[in-house]
C-alpha cells in the first residue's frame, strides 16, 4: 500500500457462493499438481485446516485483509451473479466501480476455461500422485503437464461425469453462507451486487468426486490416446514448421478481420 505512494486506492473483492467455490478451489488446487482428493480437502475446511481456502477465497477474510487499509468508502464487494446470469453482469459491475463506461469496451464471450468432469480430474490427480519429484511448479509443471495432458486433452473432453459439494454437507455451506452474509452486513463497504447471492440459488446434488475403476480406465486409455494424437500434430509441426506458421498467421489474421468487420457494422448502426 504504502509504495503506492499517492494514489487513491480502492480495495475491490469478489465474492462467490461457497457451494461453486469449494468444488473450484480444489480443482485449482490439483490443476496445480495436488494429490488430495475432494474428500480430503472439504475435511480440512471442517477442520480448519485449510486456511488457503479461506484466506484467498471468501470475502470475508480478504476484505478484512485488505478493506481495513483503506476507508469504508474505497473497499468495494462484487457478488458473482448466480449460474445462468448473462456473461457482461459481472464485468458490468465491474466497471461501474472503476469508472468505465457502458459501451467503451466490446464486450466478447469470455474465454473459456473449462472445469474438468470428475473422470478427468481423478486421473489428474493420480498423474500428480505419481510425479514425485519430477515436473515441479510452476514452470516446468506448466510446460509438460498442463501443455500435454490438461490443455490438449483433458480440457477437450466431454466431461460429463460432473463432481461437487454432496447433499450431506448442503446443511454445512448454508450455514457457512448464512454466516458470511451476516458478517459482510456488519462491514462498512459498498456491495456491488447482492449479497443474497453469496446464498447458494441451487443445492444440485453432486458426487464429491469419486469414478468408479472401470470408468477411470477407459478414460485414461482414451486420453492416452488423445495424447498420441497431440504428439503426432506437434511432430508434423516440427517436420513443416513454414506450413505451420503460414497457418498460424491466416487464423490471426482472420481473426483480425473479423474484428474490424464487427466495429464497423456497429459504427454504422450508430
Amino acid at each position: 500500500m504504502r509504495s503506492l505512494g499517492p494514489a487513491e486506492i480502492h480495495v475491490i473483492v469478489v465474492g462467490r457462493d461457497l457451494w461453486r467455490t469449494l468444488p473450484s478451489f480444489w480443482q485449482q488446487s490439483v490443476r496445480a499438481r495436488a494429490g488430495w482428493r475432494f474428500e480430503e480437502f472439504l475435511r480440512a475446511v471442517e477442520q480448519g485446516r485449510c486456511e488457503a481456502f479461506w484466506e484467498n477465497h471468501t470475502a470475508t477474510r480478504m476484505l478484512r485483509r485488505w478493506g481495513d487499509l483503506v476507508p469504508a468508502q474505497r473497499r468495494h464487494l462484487v457478488t458473482v451473479p448466480a449460474p445462468g446470469a448473462p456473461h457482461e453482469v459481472l464485468w458490468r459491475r465491474f466497471a461501474g466501480i472503476v469508472g468505465i463506461a457502458d459501451g467503451l469496451c466490446e464486450l466478447t464471450a469470455p474465454t473459456a476455461n473449462p472445469s474438468l468432469g470428475a473422470a478427468e480430474i481423478e486421473v489428474l490427480r493420480r498423474v500428480n500422485r505419481k510425479l514425485g519429484d519430477r515436473y515441479p511448479l510452476r514452470t516446468p509443471y506448466r510446460r509438460v503437464v498442463h501443455r500435454h495432458l490438461v490443455d490438449a486433452v483433458l480440457k477437450r473432453r466431454a466431461n460429463e461425469l460432473r463432481f461437487g459439494v454432496g447433499p450431506d454437507r448442503a446443511g454445512w455451506v448454508m450455514d457457512l453462507a448464512e454466516q458470511q452474509i451476516k458478517e459482510l452486513q456488519d462491514y462498512p463497504c459498498r456491495v456491488v451486487g447482492d449479497l443474497d447471492e453469496l446464498r447458494p440459488a441451487k443445492l444440485t446434488p453432486a458426487g464429491g468426486g469419486d469414478v468408479d475403476d472401470a470408468h477411470l480406465l477407459e478414460v485414461a486409455i482414451e486420453a492416452i490416446v488423445d495424447m498420441l494424437g497431440h504428439a503426432d500434430s506437434l511432430s508434423e509441426r516440427a517436420e513443416h514448421p513454414a506450413e505451420a506458421a503460414f497457418s498460424r498467421l491466416k487464423h490471426r489474421a482472420a481473426g483480425g478481420v473479423r474484428r474490424r468487420v464487427r466495429r464497423a457494422i456497429r459504427r454504422d448502426a450508430s
